[in-house]
Order: C-alpha cells, then sequence, then structure tokens
C-alpha cells in the first residue's frame, strides 16, 4: 500500500550524516511553492531513546518553521557538541546529533540555494568552516 502525502507537501529530500551516534537521516518536506514544511529526523532503533530524541527534535524544527526561518533554527543547531566526534570522509568532524542535523539543514540550504532543480536524495556533505553567511 502507498502512503499518501498531505495535500501540501509536494517533494521532499533526504539527507545522511555519520555521527557519534550512528547515521542520522534527515528528511525535508517542501509545499508546492518550494517553502519547507516539514523536517523529520531518524537515528536508532525504533523504540530506542536516541530515536525518541530525534523525533522529538524533528517535531520541535517542524513547529519552529511556522514563525522563524530556517537559517535561525540552524544557527541554533551549530556548534553543540559532545565528548566523541566522527571524521567524515569528506574531512570534516561531527560532534553530536545536531550537529549532524545541523549540517544537514546547512546542505538542504545549499542545495535550494545554489541549485534549479535539487538532485541530492541522500548524500554526505562538507559544509564550510566558519560562520553561516550574514548575507543568506
Amino acid at each position: 500500500m502507498l502512503a499518501v502525502l498531505p495535500d501540501h507537501i509536494q517533494t521532499g529530500l533526504t539527507i545522511c550524516v555519520d555521527s557519534p551516534d550512528g547515521k542520522v537521516f534527515v528528511h525535508c518536506d517542501e509545499s508546492a511553492e518550494g517553502k519547507l514544511v516539514r523536517v523529520m529526523i531518524n537515528i536508532g532503533k525504533a523504540g530506542s531513546a536516541i530515536h525518541s530524541w530525534a523525533d522529538a527534535l524533528g517535531r520541535m524544527i517542524t513547529g519552529m518553521l511556522e514563525s522563524r526561518d530556517i537559517l535561525d533554527i540552524i544557527s541554533e543547531l551549530s556548534n553543540l557538541s559532545t565528548a566523541k566526534s566522527v571524521r567524515n570522509m569528506r574531512g570534516f568532524n561531527v560532534r553530536s546529533g545536531p550537529d549532524a542535523v545541523f549540517y544537514a539543514l546547512l546542505l538542504y540550504v545549499n542545495e535550494k540555494r545554489f541549485s534549479s532543480s535539487p538532485s541530492i536524495t541522500v548524500s554526505t556533505y562538507r559544509p564550510p568552516m566558519g560562520r553561516i553567511p550574514k548575507n543568506w
């Protein structure tokens, strides 16, 4: 049986980032106008504490999208670290689960800004070092 998407959701993409807690899958759903309307985060096994944490964070980000810009949300997630980190094949360090969500959402924004048609379905990304540019 195929799942039926709500009318306000037209397209989406999934981004995978390695984190100290395992692979984090961030799925971004867009409206017909190309506006980000839902973020779903998946990590770990169903029913585990880390899976519940990721689901709750995705729901909170989705709720925040109604009143805040995605770049404000991304900046809140940056620089959250734990004692462990994972070096990606592309050479950047992810220091926590929220840090992985930060990188995935930054990739989403970059994909929207610099590509007329999204080409990434599942990927990892090396974001620019430093802060998010103010002119975004």
